[in-house]
């Protein structure tokens, strides 16, 4: 299983805010830091924003911030709001089950239910201020970290 884009930007944006979550952070600071491209930064925004996780500001001094404390927000309920399906196995979609002769009988869909089960479970328990518990680790992190060439051109064109 793998995790899609969306739902990496959407939580590392998170990160982003609660690592100085005494401050409102421009979208275009998250894009340059999380080398990520402008529209796909946005994208997650508006939906975290609409399902009550951030807080936007307009206006010159204007960006976004946390509206709930980080150990209030947790990541099992983020990957739920982002991804569009969990589909683990092509069988599980409904238009694919005529194409597997055993789907009926067959108890590998019943594992990988067990095991998305486990996974969920898991990230039941974890809050964004378990993953941001190294603020000052993170911080040092940012602030040593360096927009490639490549991608600065790209930041560049997207209007930042």
């Amino acid at each position: 299983m793998r995790l899609t884009n969306r739902t990496d930007i959407a939580i590392r944006t998170l990160m982003y805010l609660a690592i100085d979550e005494d401050r409102i952070i421009t979208i275009d600071e998250i894009v340059e830091k999380s080398l990520s491209h402008r529209s796909q930064v946005v994208s997650c925004v508006q939906t975290l924003r609409k399902n009550g996780y951030i807080n936007s500001t307009v206006g010159r001094s204007g960006g976004i911030s946390l509206a709930k404390k980080p150990d209030q927000i947790v990541i099992s309920s983020i990957v739920r709001l982002i991804e569009p399906d969990f589909f683990l196995a092509e069988c599980d979609e409904k238009a694919r089950r005529s194409r597997c002769a055993i789907y009926e009988s067959c108890r590998l869909k019943m594992v990988l239910h067990e095991a998305l089960s486990c996974f969920f479970k898991h990230l039941d328990t974890v809050t964004l201020a378990d993953i941001v518990s190294n603020r000052d680790e993170l911080r040092h992190a940012i602030a040593q970290s360096r927009l490639p060439a490549a991608h600065s051109s790209l930041v560049g064109a997207a209007g930042t």
